[in-house]
C-alpha cells in the first residue's frame, strides 16, 4: 500500500513536472515571437527614418526654390496690383475725357453746320429781295402809263410780305443760333468741369504718392507685404504664428509686435515691420546729389530711431512673463530687399548695432528664409512627437499580448468546461430520462411527439498544444510549421 501510494506521489509529481515544462515553453515561445515582431519593427522604423532623411534633404532644396519663386511672385503681384490700379485709373480718366472731347467736337461741328445753314438762308432772301426790287422796277417801267397804280399796290404789298417773310426767317435765324450757341456753352462748361475732374484725380495720385511718404503710410506698406510673406509660408495662422500679438512689459505697457511665431522648447520669434518715407523718396526721378545726400541722412537718423525704440521694447522678458516662453530672436522687417541695400548704404554699421542689441535686419527674402527654416523645425519637432507616440502605442500594443493571451486560456477552459457539462448532460439524458420515456411510452402512454426522437449527440473536444519550440512560424501560410497540431471539434 505504502509503494502504491509512493507511486502515485511520484506520477503526480512527473505529470505536474511535465505540465510546469510545458506552459514554460509555451510563454518562452511567445515572447520570443514577440521580441522578433519588435525587432522587425526596429528595422522598418530605421529604414523609414533613412526615407524621411532623404525627404527632408529633396524638401530643403524644393523650399529653397519655391522660395525663390515666392519672392519673385510677391514682389510682381504687388507690383502688378499697383501698375494695374494706376493703369486702370488712367485708362478711365483718358477715356472719359476722349468721350467730353468727342462731344464737344461733334456739338461745335452741328453748330457750324447750322451756323452755314443759317447764313445760306439769309443770303437766298436777300438775293430774293434783289430780284424782287428789279422785277418792280421792270414792272414800273412796263407798266407805268396804265397800270402805275395797281402795280404799286401790288409791288408794295409783294415788298412787304417778302420784308415779313425775311423778318420772320431772320428771328427763326436768331432763335437757331441762340439755342446752337447755348448748346455750345454747355457742352464747353462740361468739358471744363471734365478738365477739372481730371485734375481733382490727378490730386489724389499725388495724396496717395505723398501718404505713401509718410511714415504710416509706409508703415501701413511694410505690414501689408509682411502678411503676404506670412500667407505664402508653410506656417499655419493661429497655431503656428499670430500676427499683431499683443503682451504687456512689466511696468504695464502694451507691447504688439506686427508677427509672432512659437517654435518647439518653448522659444519665440518676434517680427516687427518698419519703415521710412525716405525710402519711397529715394526712388523718385532726377534726385541731385545735394538732395540724395540729405534724404539718406534722414533715412540713417529715422532707422536708428526705429532700432532704439525696438531694443527698448523689452520683448523678452515681456513673453517670458506673460507667454512662459523664451524670445529666440527679433527681426526688424524691411519691406523690400532695396530698402535694406539703401539701408546700409545710409549706414554701413547699422546691421553690426542691430546685431548687438539682438536684432536681425530682414529683407523679404531673409524672412522667408527664416520662415521656412521656422517651418522645418517646427515640422521635425511634430515628427518626433509622433514617433514618440508611436513607439509607446506600440509598447501598450505589445503589452497588451499577455492580457490577451491570459483572457484566451480562460476562454478555452471555459470552452472545454462547457463541452465536458454538455456530454454529461447528454449522456443522462440519453440514459435516464430518454430510457424511461420509452419505457412510459410501451406501457400505453400515445406521446405521438416522443416518437422517432433521437438522442442527444455527445461532442468531444481536444485540446492540441502549439509547441513552437519544435518549429518555425511561416509568415506566408500564417502557421507554424513543424510537429503542431490546430484545435478540433469531434462530434
Amino acid at each position: 500500500m505504502t509503494v502504491i501510494i509512493l507511486s502515485s506521489f511520484v506520477a503526480i509529481f512527473f505529470i505536474t513536472s511535465l505540465a510546469l515544462l510545458y506552459f514554460y515553453l509555451l510563454s518562452s515561445s511567445r515572447n520570443k515571437l514577440i521580441v522578433n515582431k519588435f525587432e522587425e519593427l526596429k528595422i522598418n522604423h530605421a529604414i523609414a527614418s533613412q526615407d524621411i532623411n532623404e525627404l527632408k534633404e529633396k524638401n530643403s532644396k524644393l523650399e529653397a526654390e519655391h522660395n525663390k519663386l515666392l519672392i519673385a511672385k510677391t514682389e510682381a503681384e504687388t507690383r502688378m496690383q499697383s501698375l494695374s490700379e494706376e493703369l486702370s485709373n488712367t485708362k478711365a480718366n483718358l477715356e472719359k475725357a476722349a468721350r467730353e472731347k468727342e462731344a464737344a467736337i461733334e456739338a461745335k461741328n452741328e453748330y457750324m453746320r447750322k451756323q452755314e445753314l443759317a447764313l445760306q438762308r439769309i443770303k437766298g432772301i436777300e438775293d430774293e429781295m434783289k430780284n424782287w426790287e428789279k422785277m418792280k422796277e421792270e414792272h414800273t417801267r412796263n407798266l407805268q402809263s396804265s397800270t402805275l397804280e395797281v402795280a404799286n399796290k401790288i409791288s408794295s404789298k409783294l415788298l412787304d410780305d417778302h420784308k415779313r417773310e425775311a423778318e420772320n426767317a431772320k428771328k427763326e435765324n436768331e432763335k437757331l443760333i441762340k439755342q446752337t450757341t447755348e448748346n455750345l456753352q454747355e457742352q464747353h462748361k462740361y468739358l471744363v468741369e471734365s478738365v477739372n475732374s481730371l485734375q481733382e484725380g490727378v490730386k489724389k495720385s499725388e495724396v496717395v504718392h505723398r501718404a505713401l511718404l509718410s511714415p504710416s503710410g509706409a508703415g501701413s506698406l511694410g505690414e501689408i507685404t509682411l502678411e503676404n510673406i506670412f500667407r505664402n509660408s508653410s506656417l499655419i495662422k493661429g497655431q503656428d504664428y499670430h500676427m499683431q500679438y499683443s503682451v504687456s512689459s512689466s511696468e504695464g505697457r502694451g507691447l504688439r509686435p506686427d508677427a509672432v511665431v512659437f517654435l518647439p522648447d518653448n522659444n519665440v520669434m518676434v517680427i516687427d515691420s518698419k519703415a521710412s518715407k525716405f525710402f519711397a523718396e529715394l526712388g523718385e526721378e532726377n534726385i541731385d546729389a545735394s538732395k540724395e545726400k540729405e534724404i539718406y541722412a534722414g533715412l540713417k537718423r529715422s532707422m536708428n530711431e526705429n532700432l532704439k525704440g525696438l531694443a527698448s521694447k523689452e520683448y523678452s522678458k515681456a513673453i517670458e512673463d506673460e507667454a512662459g516662453k523664451s524670445l529666440a530672436r527679433v527681426y526688424m522687417f524691411l519691406p523690400t530687399e532695396t530698402a535694406l541695400e539703401k539701408l546700409r548704404k545710409a549706414d554701413p554699421q547699422f546691421i553690426e548695432k542691430a546685431w548687438s542689441q539682438g536684432i536681425c535686419p530682414v529683407g523679404p527674402t531673409g524672412l522667408l528664409n527664416e520662415l521656412l527654416r521656422a517651418s522645418m523645425i517646427i515640422s521635425g519637432a511634430r515628427q518626433e512627437e509622433n514617433a514618440k507616440i508611436i513607439i509607446n502605442q506600440v509598447k501598450d500594443l505589445l503589452s497588451n499580448v499577455a492580457t490577451l493571451n491570459e483572457h484566451a486560456n480562460k476562454l478555452g477552459k471555459g470552452l472545454k468546461s462547457a463541452i465536458d457539462n454538455y456530454d454529461r448532460f447528454s449522456g443522462s439524458f440519453n440514459r435516464s430520462f430518454m430510457s424511461k420515456a420509452n419505457k412510459i411510452c410501451k406501457l400505453g402512454v400515445d406521446v405521438p411527439k416522443l416518437k422517432g426522437i433521437p438522442p442527444l449527440s455527445q461532442y468531444k473536444i481536444t485540446a492540441i498544444d502549439y509547441k513552437s519550440i519544435d518549429g518555425d512560424y511561416s509568415e506566408e501560410n500564417n502557421e507554424y510549421e513543424g510537429e503542431v497540431k490546430s484545435l478540433e471539434v469531434v462530434k
